[in-house]
């Protein structure tokens, strides 16, 4: 939920709460202490887990064919608490397990130019603070702990957008967008096999005086990050090519 406030014509801020839930699903592989006599296994934890932020936007409108933004949204730890399972035979165990995931605080900013009424071109800067995700740590009790490093780096995101009327309410835009990668080659995670990114959308909406809705395509596409010197997980040096594609709906409802 966000509550806005038009505090003078040209100048516009809001603010609201962020309720965040998440589930989790890590599955490591464990291999065999005498391969060909007994099999090898897999530990797996899932859980969830909940946390709560803000997020805030300030708008002005300085000129009918300018306007300037700026976004915050808060840091969250979520912890989560599950079960952590081995599996097969010989390692069959069950044991009450926790987990905590930091997600990032982040940053935008972006202006936007209307030179007729039917037009309408932006651009966008995004910081991510990837640099204060620095490990996710398991902590399994009986069956100890298990580290995951992943030493991020805060990234930027460079956007631009286009939109066209398209009269009745209704409309049509096209983007692209470029994301820096932010993961260094030593701790390079194939789990999460961040990349610079190269990213396109498309969407169509329509908007009415109680409600607003859009539909949208987004596509991610990287030819192929190279690996080298990982020493976290060595076995994870290579090639990685990455093509991540999306559906997005959205609604609003003004009162």
């Amino acid at each position: 939920p966000v509550i806005a406030w038009k505090i003078h014509p040209k100048l516009s801020i809001a603010i609201g709460p962020t309720i965040n839930y998440s589930e989790a699903d890590f599955q490591q592989g464990i291999q065999s202490p005498i391969p060909g006599f007994l099999p090898n296994g897999q530990s797996r934890l899932q859980g969830n887990g909940w946390d709560y932020g803000f997020n805030a936007g300030l708008r002005w409108q300085p000129h009918e064919k300018w306007a300037f933004g700026l976004n915050y949204r808060y840091a969250t730890t979520v912890n989560y608490q599950g079960t952590t399972e081995l599996s097969p035979a010989p390692y069959t165990a069950s044991v009450p397990s926790s987990a905590s995931i930091r997600f990032p605080q982040f940053a935008v900013a972006g202006v936007s130019f209307r030179p007729t009424k039917d037009w309408n071109f932006e651009f966008d800067i995004d910081w991510a603070d990837w640099d204060s995700v620095n490990q996710i740590v398991i902590d399994s009790g009986a069956l100890g702990q298990t580290v995951w490093p992943l030493n991020y780096r805060s990234s930027f995101m460079y956007e631009f957008g286009v939109t066209r009327q398209l009269g009745k309410g209704y409309f049509a835009s096209l983007g692209y967008f470029y994301s820096e990668n932010s993961s260094p080659d030593q701790d390079f995670n194939p789990i999460i096999p961040d990349t610079a990114l190269h990213l396109g959308s498309v969407g169509f909406g329509y908007k009415g005086k109680h409600w607003d809705w859009t539909l949208a395509y987004q596509f991610g596409y990287n030819a192929g990050r190279e690996v080298t010197g990982d020493t976290s997980f060595p076995s994870a040096n290579g090639t990685y090519h990455v093509l991540n594609q999306a559906f997005n709906i959205a609604a609003t409802f003004k009162f």
